[in-house]
């Protein structure tokens, strides 16, 4: 794979700078187009798993990309394939959703839904430094609210170890 190129941290290529490096994976992948003419994979799919972050080592889990497929051991429920819409200043990917709850689950067996009553358009995007953005108002105020932390640095939520 010498010859696909891998964006560079720092390198602004049109949208925003990028703190990190990237593999195209987007409608006309050069990278997926190579491994599956090469026939390494025998279809153009992908799986990403993002991994699980915990204060103990038991309960985290390293993350990982998957090529031609996916991990189906890190799904449930039924696959559902829908095809991409058209690229749009709102969602470049083509990949849109609603999303329905994002849901913390605590240690004591309580969970708290970070959306309830509502729902919120996203926009998936491979490109993307960060696993997610949404509104400080209602949706961040509300995990400061059932998390009961005060984050260090609110840019990047850091926390104390004492209020994890």
């Amino acid at each position: 794979m010498d010859g696909y190129p891998i964006a560079m941290a720092g390198l602004d290529y049109g949208e925003y700078l990028n703190p990190q490096a990237n593999i195209g994976l987007g409608r006309n992948s050069t990278f997926l187009n190579a491994l599956k003419e090469a026939g390494h994979i025998s279809s153009r799919v992908w799986g990403y798993w993002p991994g699980i972050d915990s204060a103990t080592t038991s309960a985290a889990m390293d993350g990982a990309i998957v090529f031609g497929g996916y991990d189906a051991a890190k799904t449930t429920g039924p696959n559902i394939t829908l095809p991409l819409a058209q690229p749009s200043k709102g969602c470049p990917s083509g990949m849109s959703l609603i999303l329905t709850s994002i849901r913390l689950d605590f240690p004591n067996g309580t969970e708290a839904d970070l959306l309830a009553p509502q729902t919120i358009s996203a926009c998936f995007r491979v490109n993307f430094p960060s696993i997610m953005t949404a509104a400080s108002n209602p949706y961040y105020n509300r995990f400061l609210e059932y998390t009961d932390v005060t984050p260090i640095d609110w840019i990047k939520p850091l926390y104390s170890p004492r209020d994890v």
